[in-house]
């Protein structure tokens, strides 16, 4: 896959995300294993079912955002 169609599917993907973040939920991993985890966006602790730690979620990095390269 080309660059240009690769950075094309990763816009695609990041306009689903927001869709879903437009309905109150967030994908994100955790801070602790990676894990891809969704989770509310008025959350105040998100905990990892592969790990099992809680965080804030400030803690757990977005998995999409527009500027990602």
């Amino acid at each position: 896959m080309s660059n240009i169609k690769r950075k094309q599917e990763y816009k695609r993907q990041v306009a689903l995300s927001d869709e879903l973040q437009d309905k109150g939920y967030n994908i994100v991993t955790c801070g602790n294993c990676g894990c891809v985890l969704l989770h509310r966006i008025n959350a105040s602790v998100i905990k990892c079912f592969q790990c099992g730690q809680a965080f804030e979620p400030c803690d757990c990095p977005d998995y999409f955002y527009e500027y990602y390269e």
